[in-house]
């Protein structure tokens, strides 16, 4: 009978609970290792600013590495490169730079209040000097940080931070052509696949929808409880 009385509990909450949205990604707990690409995958190609300005007949390619120090940090690295497959046909320039969404207590209008967020910032393998790193509003990124790139199609970017990673934007420059994640600039998408993993560090909590499914769960059970606790006690007093 407590068996039964539990599954009917269970099935209350799951009839009258209202129903859960999906939550969008933006802003939720990111991967620590993803890949996003310019086929289909995550990143899209956008004319540039230059010259004649053209999109490229090759795919981008970004990959990133995140390492938790164990203590208070997490390293991590982006890697951007064309597909290998695709070299024979590259003709243009190198990546001007990259600008990377980050929280907004991290960057103000006056650079950074949280020095934490973002330090030792790496090119390759070699330490990027303060000239090469700008924080604040940048490509269309509030609260944003800026890495100068070197003369290559193929970089490697690397920080450390105090912060845990989450999905948000990014921003390739080249000029002739740009390059930007599928959901840049909108919070409300529900694909983890439109954002890129990025420094912020905020706490998971369950969504509302969970929380009243669980109580009613919780209100049915309790209320089934007492009904076969007072069927017993009826019949006992009947005996």
């Amino acid at each position: 009978m407590k068996g039964y009385s539990a599954i009917g509990a269970i099935a209350l909450g799951l009839a009258f609970a209202p129903a859960v949205e999906a939550v969008p990604f933006y802003g939720e707990h990111a991967d620590y290792e993803g890949t996003r690409s310019t086929d289909s995958n995550g990143l899209e190609f956008i004319e540039g600013d230059r010259n004649n300005p053209q999109l490229p007949n090759w795919d981008l390619i970004l990959e990133w590495s995140i390492t938790d120090n164990n203590d208070g940090t997490l390293d991590y690295e982006y890697t951007f490169s064309p597909d290998s497959g695709q070299t024979d046909s590259i003709s243009h320039d190198s990546i001007s730079h990259l600008t990377l969404d980050l929280s907004d207590n991290c960057v103000d209008s006056d650079g950074l209040s949280d020095p934490g967020c973002v330090t030792n910032a790496q090119l390759d393998g070699d330490s990027l000097s303060s000239d090469a790193l700008e924080f604040g509003d940048i490509d269309g990124i509030s609260s944003a940080v800026k890495f100068d790139a070197g003369d290559d199609l193929a970089v490697t970017y690397s920080f450390t931070s105090n912060r845990a990673p989450v999905w948000g934007d990014t921003f390739i420059k080249e000029g002739t052509w740009d390059a930007q994640n599928v959901g840049f600039g909108d919070t409300n998408l529900e694909s983890e696949t439109a954002y890129v993993a990025r420094p912020n560090g905020t706490a998971q909590v369950p969504a509302p929808g969970t929380l009243a499914l669980m109580a009613f769960g919780l209100l049915g059970l309790s209320w089934f409880s007492r009904r076969t606790r007072k069927g017993r006690a009826s019949s006992s007093s009947a005996a």
